[in-house]
C-alpha cells in the first residue's frame, strides 16, 4: 500500500494519511511500526534492494556473472 502511495505521489508529497487509509489501519498502529516516513520508504525498498547483484557477482568489466543471473532468475544458487 505504501509503495502505491510513493509511486503515485512521490516521496515528498506522499502522506501518511493516504497510507493509513489504503491499509485500513489507525494512525496509532501505523506510527507504532513506522515512527517516520523515511522508515516506511526503507521498508518498501528493502526487498527490491536485496535482489540487486552483490559486488562479488560482478566481474572486472562491471558485468553481472552467469551465476548471479541464475540466482536472480531462479532464486537458487548453483554453488554448493
Amino acid at each position: 500500500m505504501a509503495a502505491a502511495v510513493f509511486s503515485d505521489y512521490g516521496y515528498s508529497a506522499a502522506r501518511i494519511a493516504d497510507m493509513v487509509r489504503m491499509a485500513g489501519i489507525s494512525h496509532g498502529n501505523f506510527y507504532r511500526h513506522f515512527p517516520e516516513k523515511d522508515e516506511v520508504l526503507l521498508a518498501v525498498l528493502e526487498e527490491p534492494l536485496a535482489e540487486l547483484p552483490r559486488p562479488e557477482t560482478i566481474d572486472a568489466l562491471g558485468r553481472v556473472t552467469g551465476e548471479a543471473w541464475y540466482l536472480i532468475l531462479t532464486g537458487r544458487s548453483r554453488l554448493r
